[in-house]
């Protein structure tokens, strides 16, 4: 995607740090949105970013660490002095700056919250007890919360009188004298009702809620189902702890699917943030020395019909169709049932339902391909058996590869792993060995058949 603004703004920043003047600097800084400049920032090298970043104040500064990407705050907030950095961070909204923290070592992290005031230090140091990518981790401390008891009238008043000032103004929640989550208020709703009328009246309850070690995902998931702009994050005793608002849901959403893609690619989501070859390297090899050792067992296989090969040579022109054939029908199999497990179709269908459905699906592909490959190799070879052994050899990859592709990101996801990770490299390289052994196995029986 394109960003007229932000490439604009790349050439007068770029104008204004070559002439050297920090005034036209931050000048130009002073017209663009801290979008526009975290978007510049990628295109901007090191030295020019610490010095657009060191000609901020502290509250853009901090407003840009927001939008960055992990890796460039990382590299920024290693610019400025300790002293500095806590003014910065200070400034960031509660969820972010425990993002922020998290990003520094050990040290400095220390250092940070020994800098820090007592109240943001303490508020600080519960949020990161929470892992990362959990509903913990991503929610905001601050909301809006009012007695039950109270009217519409006495809510508004609490708003109007600024005492809070969550990061996302949506919803005003009701807690009973125990401080536990009874009921929820949209906002619009609040703003219209009669002011004379009790709260309990008209808020809505049950409320949906998570509990602060619920996966961020989940939480998303919740937010899409129910239609939430923000979602409460309770204790174990109801009470309420935070919020996880439409902003980080959007953030949560989209870092789930782009590890999606990249595990399904037999990669990882940090490659986008490198720009390292020897990193990228790094993030990539594993995953292609789990192809290498599979087609090595591949070759082992063939090794193992090579009297079978040797005997009807025209079967090797058919391998790689056999291969990528099957491989295709359990890639489109996986990347349907892992996008069902997300959106969680695959849990109301029912995993019997879903795994019928694909056998069936398989069996159709699987003969239309069979019978049209298995007629044009027995035209070609002109011999028969051919075209019976590379037609059911297709047919059955096709039916095993789709099978293996619904039924391994089910297994995975019943014991907590990431189906993601089946739709990459293990399910090619599965269906390369099996889809050989399949071919061969098939080839050497027709093959005896017809000789006697």
């Amino acid at each position: 995607m394109r960003h007229p603004l932000a490439q604009r703004l790349v050439g007068e920043l770029k104008e204004a740090l070559d002439a050297g003047d920090e005034r036209e600097l931050e000048r130009v800084l002073y017209r663009f949105s801290s979008v526009d400049v975290a978007i510049a920032m990628r295109q901007l090298g090191d030295a020019e970013r610490e010095a657009v970043f060191a000609a901020l104040e502290v509250q853009e500064a901090a407003a840009l660490l927001e939008e960055v990407d992990d890796e460039t705050q990382a590299e920024l907030q290693q610019t400025v002095d300790e002293k500095a950095l806590t003014e910065i961070i200070e400034a960031m909204p509660p969820d972010e700056r425990a993002d922020a923290v998290a990003l520094l070592n050990d040290r400095q992290a220390d250092r940070v919250l020994e800098l820090m005031a007592d109240e943001k230090s303490e508020e600080l140091e519960k949020l990161l007890q929470h892992h990362p990518d959990s509903a913990g981790g991503v929610m905001t401390p601050e909301f809006v919360a009012v007695p039950e008891g109270v009217t519409a009238g006495d809510a508004l008043k609490v708003l109007q009188a600024g005492v809070v000032n969550p990061e996302t103004l949506l919803y005003v929640y009701a807690v009973d004298e125990d401080d536990r989550l009874v009921g929820v208020v949209d906002l619009r709703e609040l703003v219209t009702a009669d002011p004379a009328a009790p709260l309990r009246s008209f808020y809505v309850t049950p409320v949906v809620q998570v509990t602060p070690e619920v996966d961020q995902e989940h939480v998303a998931q919740l937010c899409k189902t129910y239609d939430l702009l923000a979602l409460p994050v309770v204790d174990e005793d109801g009470q309420l702890l935070g919020t996880v608002t439409i902003d980080d849901v959007m953030e949560i959403i989209d870092d789930e699917a782009t590890e999606d893609i990249s595990m399904m690619a037999g990669t990882d989501a940090r490659e986008l943030m490198r720009k390292s070859s020897l990193r990228v390297a790094q993030i990539r090899l594993p995953w292609i020395l789990v192809c290498l050792l599979g087609s090595l067992f591949s070759g082992f296989i063939i090794k193992s019909f090579e009297v079978t090969l040797t005997e009807t040579i025209v079967l090797v022109a058919f391998i790689p169709i056999i291969i990528a054939t099957g491989g295709n029908s359990g890639l489109q199999s996986a990347t349907i049932t892992v996008r069902g497990l997300a959106l969680g179709i695959v849990q109301s269908w029912g995993v019997k339902t879903l795994l019928l459905r694909e056998v069936f699906t398989a069996v159709i592909i699987g003969v239309v391909c069979g019978a049209t490959l298995g007629a044009l190799a027995g035209l070609w070879a002109q011999q028969t058996v051919i075209g019976w052994i590379v037609g059911l050899s297709l047919c059955a990859a096709i039916m095993m590869a789709t099978t293996l592709g619904a039924v391994i990101p089910v297994v995975l996801d019943r014991f907590g792993i990431d189906p993601a990770v089946a739709s990459g490299p293990f399910i090619t390289t599965a269906n390369d060995a099996l889809g050989l052994m399949i071919y061969f196995t098939i080839a050497s029986s027709l093959l005896t058949v017809a000789a006697q």
